[in-house]
């Protein structure tokens, strides 16, 4: 394995990813290792925060449970975080059990990787505790240099044969790369080469957002909450009216520890609230604002080849601009619809869906 920038452009023929590129192998990751993004401060923070606050109640309720007896209110708790948090993280787990080992956090390395081109020679499955599988190729790079036990999640491995293109990114660590391998269909029409090729020739330029465009999206924010209240407001609604019966039983029960607890669960789930107010309330401001906005206008099409299914945005002459796996967007844009993208913060685009 190339240890080195140098043998790994030199002796392997790697090559920098364009732009794009790095934006699908970094959404790639962050789907995978079920990763924060940092671009949302906010919603970084709930990430970081969901699993402290989750053993915090469970913490709580045991101890009052112990010390002041289980009563039905207070088992309640556990059983509606349960329901409410335990199919997600089944979810996640079943995601990182079929990952193969793939690790890279490029909010602590960089975000920028290097791609080859391979054919796959042989695919092994290693097994190891408790029936944990890492699948593996055995590659032959552009240029004739051999690469072997190269991890590739689950549903691409069952997707490759032999003789398959694929593509291997390494990605830059303190001590040597990490590589993996992606299907050469999950980089945009005409392959990754060619991607970089139009990307530096002639580079897709995002155009200022005029009075119209603002007036518009301004109109389409009422239908973006629209669709978030259609998708997540009763289920939300349904977690807030347990958590609040749970803190008027322990009211009427006199349990000092129990109100402690409701009042704490309480805030707590507010905060989803709170974020989708202060994202909103972001989105009006800079719209309404004289600041600059960029914005692209896009097709939209949806795609199920990666490890979930995805709407991707592109340009008019197919440049692949955004891709997104948001149950929104999956329920907002299908195959053939026309959307504009704004821009509100450098990487990561809003999608409207226009009329």
């Amino acid at each position: 394995m190339p240890k080195n920038e140098q043998e790994l452009t030199e002796h392997y023929r790697f090559r920098e990813a364009s732009e794009t590129e790095d934006i699908l192998i970094r959404q790639f990751l962050t789907a995978i290792q079920d990763l924060p993004t940092k671009n949302s401060p906010l919603g970084y923070l709930f990430k970081k925060a969901a699993p402290v606050v989750i053993i915090a109640i469970f913490t709580f309720c045991l101890y009052s449970g112990f010390t002041n007896g289980f009563r039905p209110g207070l088992i309640l708790v556990p059983l509606a975080l349960g329901a409410t948090y335990g199919l997600e993280m089944f979810q996640i787990t079943k995601q990182r059990w079929e990952s193969s080992g793939i690790r890279y956090n490029f909010h602590k390395n960089s975000g920028h990787f290097y791609t080859a081109a391979a054919v796959c020679n042989e695919k092994s499955i290693r097994k190891g505790f408790l029936g944990y599988r890492r699948f593996m190729v055995n590659v032959r790079i552009t240029g004739g240099k051999l690469l072997s036990q190269v991890p590739l999640i689950r549903p691409h491995y069952n997707a490759v044969q032999n003789g398959s293109h694929l593509f291997i990114v390494a990605a830059k660590e303190p001590d040597g790369f990490c590589f993996f391998a992606l299907p050469q269909g999950f980089f945009p029409v005409g392959g990754s080469h060619n991607a970089k090729n139009r990307t530096s020739s002639s580079p897709f330029k995002l155009r200022p957002m005029d009075a119209h465009d603002r007036s518009l999206v301004l109109s389409l924010e009422k239908e973006r909450i629209r669709v978030r209240r259609q998708l997540y407001l009763r289920n939300q609604l349904v977690v807030i009216g347990l958590l609040l019966a749970f803190l008027i039983y322990q009211i009427l029960r006199a349990n000092s520890a129990g109100i402690t607890l409701g009042v704490f669960i309480l805030l707590a789930a507010s905060t989803m609230f709170v974020s989708a107010y202060l994202q909103d309330r972001h989105f009006r401001k800079a719209l309404t604002e004289k600041g600059e906005l960029l914005c692209a206008d896009a097709d939209a099409s949806l795609s199920t080849d990666g490890p979930k299914p995805a709407v991707l945005f592109k340009s008019k002459d197919n440049r692949l601009l955004f891709t997104s796996g948001l149950k929104d967007n999956l329920h907002w844009f299908h195959s053939g619809g026309q959307a504009l993208l704004v821009y509100y913060d450098k990487e990561i685009p809003t999608a409207y869906k226009l009329p």
